[in-house]
Parts: C-alpha cells; sequence; structure tokens
C-alpha cells in the first residue's frame, strides 16, 4: 500500500454501498505481498501470494494464483471463504502461517 495509509485491521465485506472504499483501497495497493488464508478442521491455513489483484468492483472481485502442484491449493478450492490479509511492512504473520498446524498460534479470525 502507499506510505501512510492504515486500515484499522477490522474485517471489510464489500457490499453495495462500500464500492467506493473498495476501489480506493485497490487504489492505494500498489504491489506487495498479501496472505490468503482459509480455515480447515485443525485451523487456519496460509498461503502467500504476490499475485494479487481486483478484478471488478461490482461485483466485487478479486484474483490471485497459485502453483498448481501446492499442497494447500485443494484446501483454498473446497474453502466456502477465505480472507486476504495485506500485511503492513515487517510483519511476521505471514511465517506464522507456514507453520505446522500443531504449532500455529489461533491469530486469525473473520473466516
Amino acid at each position: 500500500m502507499k506510505p501512510g495509509v492504515q486500515h484499522d485491521g477490522g474485517k471489510f465485506n464489500p457490499t453495495e454501498d462500500r464500492i467506493a472504499e473498495y476501489r480506493q483501497a485497490f487504489g492505494n495497493f500498489l504491489t506487495g505481498v498479501t496472505t490468503i488464508t482459509c480455515m480447515r478442521h485443525n485451523g487456519p491455513l496460509g498461503i502467500n501470494v504476490n499475485s494479487f489483484t481486483s478484478v471488478s468492483p461490482k461485483p466485487p472481485s478479486i484474483m490471485w494464483c497459485s502453483n498448481k502442484q501446492s499442497k494447500r491449493l485443494s484446501s483454498f478450492m473446497d474453502a466456502k471463504n477465505y480472507a486476504v490479509h495485506v500485511m503492513p511492512a515487517g510483519s511476521n504473520i505471514c511465517t506464522s502461517l507456514l507453520h505446522k498446524p500443531h504449532e500455529r498460534s489461533n491469530i486469525l479470525t473473520g473466516h
């Protein structure tokens, strides 16, 4: 995101009445790594992606890519919901999500 642009860290659902906020958020996201998460029976699962972009504000649509050989891909394909986390510089949450399930702390909600 552009320097100085911050989010309160809360959940954002891009509903019809929030299209302007959706556009502003993507207008401020220049490039960078995002973490995509989903919930599984044994807790959150994350994947770091640098191929994240907005497709359309109406309906709110995004795109991200994963390697077809990724062992995590099937979890995302089967998930009912997933969340996108745009991480601030220096954040270590991305690496926390890549630990083995029993080593992960319950750091994410909102799925």
